[in-house]
């Protein structure tokens, strides 16, 4: 996700007058989704649409996400730099979870375009991975 995005920063960058689409990443690790969504609107939707919601009740939830310790956790770099690009693009994509590997259990022909996708680029990981020895 990180290289798509910085791709795009970049491509903006470049284009400076470009009209910006309505984007749409879709993604089959549902933590790292859930992650840039939690991002994205960091107060979850069920604190706002709660009538005894008010913002100070948000003051918990926004230091946990924000917090130094939050440093520790695994593969925070690389979900930070994600974050960062996030806020530097003049537009803001749509992210949303694909659930893998459904050619396991549909024709490749009869999934959605999206499913296509995330099927080629696993395979394309795959040939990746075997072609340069990595585990």
């Amino acid at each position: 996700m990180l290289s798509i995005l910085r791709f795009l920063l970049r491509l903006g960058a470049y284009c400076a007058n470009a009209n910006y689409p309505n984007l749409l990443l879709v993604c089959d690790n549902q933590t790292l989704v859930n992650h840039v969504s939690h991002h994205q609107s960091p107060l979850a939707a069920e604190y706002l649409q709660n009538e005894d919601w008010s913002p100070t009740d948000s003051d918990d939830l926004l230091h946990s996400l924000k917090s130094s310790s939050s440093t520790l956790a695994s593969d925070w770099d690389i979900l930070n730099e994600i974050c960062c690009t996030l806020d530097a693009l003049p537009f803001c994509p749509t992210v949303r979870h694909i659930k893998g590997h459904q050619d396991r259990d549909t024709e490749y022909e009869q999934l959605s375009l999206s499913a296509q996708l995330n099927v080629d680029a696993d395979a394309e990981a795959t040939n990746f991975q075997e072609s340069h020895g990595c585990p």
